[in-house]
């Protein structure tokens, strides 16, 4: 993937977050995309709702 594809890259334990320009690539390239990296690891997507993401169990609500 192009680097200028994603934007914030992060992993926690067993969590990533992606932040993404979604008029460069659509989420299920990147599922695909890491999904390839190793047969034994399968990633599931989790989008974000109303504008808040769950991450590490908690509900985070974007603030304006």
């Amino acid at each position: 993937m192009d680097s200028n594809e994603i934007s914030y890259y992060k992993r926690y334990v067993d969590d990533i977050i992606i932040i993404y320009n979604k008029d460069r690539i659509k989420e299920e390239q990147i599922l695909h995309a890491i999904n390839n990296v190793d047969e034994h690891l399968t990633f599931k997507l989790t989008s974000e709702n109303n504008n808040a993401i769950n991450f590490l169990d908690n509900h985070m609500q974007e603030t304006k």
